[in-house]
């Protein structure tokens, strides 16, 4: 029997809020425990919570970026269940009335855009943190994260393999980020996700089990492909698989279960008293504007500009994707700029293409595109631009990097290439034509990349021949003795 895997996702994503969601404490990470809290967070008896009017417009940002209705009055719910890192034994969260519903996220794949459809999104708060000191008998609580705000990112269950799961992840990540609505720092914790795995025959879906907190992308693809031979083994055999919570083993590489998974039921939901429904005005609509999305650069970089799709997908991160835009204004030619941003540029700057100005980068592409300099002198000069912080004509000027074109220079140079260089020089005339692509890299580089690689090619393919072709000449005149020999001695030897 053939099994199909059905996924759906659930992404906790922590907003990056001044403060927390319903309350005034400080939303930052890495403080010392239990000293961003206060009597709203820490459960309080008698405190009142206050939602903050940023996580609305967080969550009104990424409806209109993935194309949700945003309902204009939502309401907060209650779920209740006890964890000692709640401190309320009640987390807020939005159950019956999220403030998005619907919507798709679109994700270039297969070079076009394809869909992952969205159930809702809605606003809740975050737990503390247990801490397991090594060795301890017992359990701290740090509680500085507790109501800490969330966009929980519920997916309907579309997706079918755990490839395709990571590569959703990875672009909702970069997206996210863009839109300014998280860090999406995960060694902080800032994404974390829960999936829904069931495994199915036909179009008959499966037992769903969760698989919770799953802290990397790459865990979650493992996690489900794990998953999928699990529960296809059950099967196999005739067991039945068993509707639970199970947890991620990143280190074993396997799921281990937890519990029983809880129903609705379980949890208790009623609507919070203690908060008014959240209404959306239309001025808070109106005031949140979203640029392109990553996804949908991607494929314009793509159809546009000709450029790979790997090429485009680096350039659409930030804040490449800026810079590459300010040299096309500056009239660079798309695939030279894309070439030198992501190549050499990123490979000097460690990635800080900032580092130097997009105009200066445009005038050294101008330069090499111009044939004033060749391709490795122009990397030459951008070392030195980076480091001294030159235009292009200081740093080809100070170090001398104009292109070699004084033809006699140039044909002396290939001359002496080909006498330095026998052995490639004869594996070319017996055929093996890419050894002209290492005499071109030696002249290069005894010329201090200031040859025209074109103009030295030729020179150098001209020597070739016509060393082959004297030597051509000397075997014909050869063998036209030796004839000729032949010829003597056979009038030589005859009766006559």
């Amino acid at each position: 029997m053939t099994y199909e895997l059905t996924v759906g996702l659930e992404i906790h994503v922590e907003l990056d809020t001044e403060s927390k969601a319903f309350c005034a404490c400080p939303n930052r990470f890495g403080a010392a425990p239990n000293t961003l809290i206060c009597p709203v967070c820490a459960g309080f008896p008698g405190a009142l919570p206050v939602l903050n009017e940023s996580v609305v417009e967080r969550a009104v940002r990424v409806g209109k970026a993935f194309g949700c209705t945003i309902n204009m009055v939502s309401r907060h719910d209650r779920k209740n269940y006890y964890y000692p890192d709640l401190p309320n034994a009640y987390q807020i969260t939005q159950q019956r009335v999220p403030i998005l519903s619907g919507g798709a996220f679109f994700l270039y794949e297969e070079g076009g855009l394809s869909s992952v459809a969205l159930d809702h999104i809605h606003m809740e708060e975050d737990a503390g943190k247990l801490l397991h000191g090594a060795g301890d008998d017992y359990t701290r609580i740090d509680f500085n994260r507790a109501g800490v705000p969330l966009l929980e990112i519920v997916t309907q269950p579309c997706l079918h393999t755990p490839e395709r799961a990571q590569a959703f992840l990875e672009a909702l990540r970069q997206t996210l980020v863009e839109l300014e609505v998280t860090d999406g720092k995960m060694h902080e914790g800032s994404i974390r996700c829960d999936v829904n795995v069931s495994v199915g025959s036909g179009a008959q879906m499966g037992v769903k089990v969760e698989l919770k907190n799953i802290g990397t992308f790459s865990g979650v693809r493992r996690a489900i492909a794990f998953e999928f031979k699990r529960q296809t083994r059950l099967l196999e055999k005739g067991d039945p698989v068993v509707s639970e919570t199970r947890r991620w083993d990143d280190m074993a590489g396997m799921t281990l279960a937890m519990r029983e998974k809880e129903s609705l039921q379980d949890y208790r939901f009623f609507f919070e008293p203690n908060l008014q429904p959240t209404v959306v005005l239309q001025e808070l609509c109106d005031r949140v504007i979203v640029a392109e999305l990553p996804q949908a650069r991607l494929l314009r970089y793509v159809r546009e500009f000709s450029l790979p799709p790997a090429e485009a997908a680096l350039l659409c991160v930030r804040p490449r994707w800026a810079y590459f835009e300010a040299c096309l204004v500056c009239g660079a030619p798309p695939r030279a700029a894309a070439n030198w941003i992501c190549g050499e540029l990123a490979r000097l700057s460690g990635g800080n293409v900032d580092a130097l100005p997009p105009e200066r980068l445009c005038q050294l592409i101008r330069c090499v595109e111009q044939g004033a300099v060749s391709s490795s002198a122009g990397k030459a000069a951008l070392a030195a631009m980076l480091e001294f912080g030159w235009t292009a004509n200081r740093a080809i000027g100070e170090l001398g990097l104009d292109q070699m074109r004084d033809n006699d220079a140039l044909s002396a140079l290939a001359a002496q290439i080909v006498a330095d260089h026998p052995q490639p020089a004869a594996a070319y005339r017996a055929g093996k034509t890419n050894a002209l692509d290492f005499l071109v890299g030696r002249g290069m580089k005894a010329s201090g990349g200031r040859a025209d690689p074109a103009a030295l090619r030729a020179l150098l393919k001209s020597a070739l021949e016509c060393c082959s072709l004297s030597k051509n000449h000397e075997f014909f005149d050869k063998a036209g003795a030796g004839s000729r020999l032949c010829e003597d001695a056979q009038r030589n030897a005859s009766p006559e």
